[in-house]
């Protein structure tokens, strides 16, 4: 999701399904994004660092040649995909498309932004929303379009897309996934991008609060130690988000 402060989410009558799950799972109540504007903290939560891209929305397709996590997950043999609304198919890679506000970005797409997926076969992994399955692979990464992140709608009609969406995401996940709801930024500059609302939802996850001091590079950390990958850049010193799963 998109560009709003804790406070503005938790708590908050706009947005009532997301609240209602934080009856349901983990609520990380200490969580930053790390940088402004969008593209830096979808590149931090995904390779370990802004990657160059600090203060800047600007991106080709492939421009980015580091490691990431995709690359990494298909490297050790995982399956995993990038669902994005309004993508006009797979492999896309002009920096938008639709109809504004429910258009795709690329800022907003991290999978794309790398050459080791972009110009490659990998991006067969990256397609457009629509196309999610009903039984997920190991690795998923969800964007909504710009209306219904929050990025350019009222944080209510976010809420409307979480509530229409989550539940079947959760019944992709098996008996031990876990979907993981964060924002890219929100509007201060605490922790360097602002203080944002992240669940854990899944089977068997606790429904407690967790005020550890957490951020975009600790959630690549968990997913990298989840997998048994290499932690990258800033993730190799970050605090891990937890995964909690069943024995």
């Amino acid at each position: 999701m998109e560009n709003h402060e804790y406070d503005s989410i938790i708590g908050n009558s706009c947005c009532p399904y997301i609240n209602s799950l934080v009856s349901k799972g983990t609520l990380f109540t200490n969580y930053d994004a790390v940088s402004h504007p969008s593209l830096p903290n979808y590149l931090a939560m995904t390779s370990g660092g802004t990657d160059g891209k600090s203060g800047t929305d600007s991106i080709v397709a492939g421009e980015i040649h580091l490691e990431n996590v995709f690359h990494q997950l298909s490297a050790a043999g995982l399956s995993w995909g990038a669902y994005e609304e309004q993508l006009p198919s797979a492999c896309y890679r002009g920096y938008s498309s639709g109809t504004p506000p429910h258009d795709y970005v690329l800022k907003h797409d991290p999978a794309m932004a790398y050459h080791n997926v972009a110009d490659s076969t990998q991006c067969a992994f990256v397609v457009p929303y629509s196309q999610i399955p009903s039984t997920l692979p190991v690795f998923s990464f969800v964007t909504p379009d710009e209306c219904d992140d929050m990025h350019s709608c009222p944080a209510a009609t976010g809420d409307d897309w979480l509530k229409g969406n989550v539940p079947k995401i959760l019944s992709g996940l098996g008996t031990n996934g876990r979907l993981i709801i964060t924002f890219d930024e929100g509007t201060s500059d605490q922790g360097g991008g602002g203080h944002v609302a992240t669940l854990e939802l899944g089977p068997g996850v606790p429904v407690i609060r967790i005020p550890t001091s957490l951020n975009h590079y600790g959630l690549l950390a968990g997913i990298e130690n989840t997998f048994r990958l290499a932690r990258l850049q800033n993730a190799q010193s970050a605090t891990p988000l937890p995964f909690f799963f069943v024995a």
